[in-house]
């Protein structure tokens, strides 16, 4: 990490209250909107406080925040595990501007952090990797039956569940490990802010010819465009290992497609403000884990 006022810090002994990076500051910040992930490496069990405060000042209780804060300060309080390792998911924030990490006081021990390492994941989606439920035939314990939410290298994708009347949309056990095998349906692709996709690749052991991504049909697994969104629509069955999207900054060329799944269209349009929807358009009664629609937005809950 690296800004104006500090650089990254190696093999510090630190005890309560002391800063190991930054300062109570919205001001000072390490932009970390190029990486997806931050590791500290440190003590194990040493607990820390950690905030992401792009837009408010620090307020000394969470009451204090009015509604027109919210999603603009994260703090987080940590501990690191047993194996010397706390990490955080940066690619669930839409602005990555890390005020400060510090022991909290009240911490008498004094404890080493030895490094903060920062990665970049890329936006691919290994299905074959994925810890996820399975279906067989003998089981539909890995059956979508609800839009499920992924997010890789900050693209977040919408996995419908599959048309009414139609073979369950699913992962499915294999050699390889699990497959994603859909039958009817989209695939929703969304770019972060100020980035579009350029190009999607899907290595697939099954191809319909007539699946389309936005609109057109390629013939094969494979888009290439400039677009904030892709929508890949599932003609009959598809089974695919792995999607690999590139990105790249937006620019006066990048467009949007507009012809999103009814399904998604008619949540939004449905939505009043505080309001929470599913992607189905169906009326929730609090923010569920996955992709909600609040406020006629799509958003992810982790």
């Amino acid at each position: 990490m690296y800004n104006a006022n500090t650089t990254s810090y190696v093999q510090q002994k630190r005890g309560k209250g002391d800063y190991i990076y930054g300062v109570m500051n919205k001001n000072n910040y390490a932009d970390l909107s190029a990486y997806n992930k931050m590791t500290i490496i440190a003590t194990p069990g040493t607990p820390l406080t950690l905030t992401f405060n792009h837009e408010v000042d620090e307020k000394e209780a969470l009451t204090d925040y009015a509604e027109a804060d919210a999603g603009k300060y994260v703090w987080i309080d940590a501990v690191v595990g047993e194996d010397g390792k706390y990490e955080v998911d940066l690619s669930q924030y839409d602005v990555r501007h890390l005020n400060y990490i510090r022991i909290p006081w009240g911490y008498e021990k004094q404890s080493y952090i030895w490094y903060i390492l920062l990665t970049k994941d890329e936006p691919i989606f290994d299905f074959n990797a994925m810890d996820v439920a399975l279906s067989s035939n003998d089981s539909n314990d890995g059956d979508i039956t609800t839009p499920a939410g992924l997010v890789r290298g900050g693209v977040s994708m919408t996995i419908s569940v599959a048309e009414e009347g139609k073979t369950a949309n699913r992962y499915w056990g294999t050699a390889k490990g699990p497959q994603l095998r859909m039958y009817s349906g989209c695939i929703v692709m969304d770019a972060p802010e100020g980035k579009a996709i350029t190009k999607v690749e899907v290595d697939n052991g099954r191809w319909n010819a007539d699946n389309a991504f936005n609109g057109t049909v390629p013939g094969l697994g494979e888009w290439t465009g400039n677009s904030t969104n892709v929508v890949l629509a599932i003609a009959g069955n598809t089974q695919m290992n792995k999607i690999i999207v590139t990105l790249a900054d937006k620019n006066d060329e990048t467009t949007t497609y507009e012809e999103l799944p009814t399904a998604i269209n008619t949540a939004k349009a449905a939505a009043v403000k505080g309001e929470v929807l599913n992607l189905a358009g169906q009326k929730l009664a609090a923010p569920v884990k996955g992709f909600n629609i609040i406020d006629g937005k799509k958003v992810l809950v982790k």
